[in-house]
């Protein structure tokens, strides 16, 4: 998966036109598309400068893709609350490679100072 991350880095990087990435990635040019959609979100967690950061951006971005989606009913909720269990569990990861705890960024996660480049 890194070679992955690398290309798409590269593709959005320099610009590559679509049939190029579908070559380069060995994929249908039909799903193209999608890929660029999903890879720009998932830079701005990856690259965000610190673990509240890359929370806020994942849980934002999994609530626009359930809005998206059409947040209707019990299922589709069950499905955003699935996501954003996810992205806490991310964020203990990423506390934990930090060596820091979640007390350290109360107060940033309240008022959104951690927000970084993506929002």
């Amino acid at each position: 998966m890194p070679e992955v991350a690398e290309t798409m880095e590269a593709a959005l990087r320099d610009g590559w036109p679509d049939d190029r990435l579908a070559q380069a990635l060995e994929m249908e040019l039909a799903d193209v598309p999608e890929w660029r959609r999903r890879f720009e979100p998932a830079l701005a967690i990856v690259d965000a400068p610190n673990a509240a950061a890359a929370y806020r951006n994942g849980v934002r971005f999994s609530i626009e893709d359930a809005v998206e989606d059409g947040l209707e009913g019990p299922d589709a909720i069950e499905r955003l609350v699935e996501q954003l269990c996810y992205r806490a569990a991310d964020l203990a990861f990423l506390l934990e490679l930090e060596g820091t705890v979640l007390s350290q960024y109360s107060e940033a996660l309240r008022d959104g100072r951690d927000r970084g480049d993506a929002g």
